[in-house]
């Protein structure tokens, strides 16, 4: 029963901690307000969930 619980655990706190991953964006370069595509795996499925930040700059409606 403990080796269950430890495997739930270990299996559980990958899924909490992995990273997205980012396969391409588009454009490459625009003036403020250009609308950036981000393409990729591992991003949260709600909007709140997915923080994006340009530089120093956070995108503060990300999913819009």
């Amino acid at each position: 029963m403990r080796l269950f619980f430890l495997l739930l655990i270990i299996l559980q706190g990958s899924r909490i901690f992995a990273q997205p991953s980012i396969s391409s964006f588009t454009p490459v370069s625009g003036p403020v307000g250009t609308t950036v595509t981000i393409k990729g795996s591992g991003f949260s499925p709600t909007t709140a969930g997915n923080i994006v930040y340009f530089g120093a700059a956070l995108l503060i409606n990300p999913c819009n």
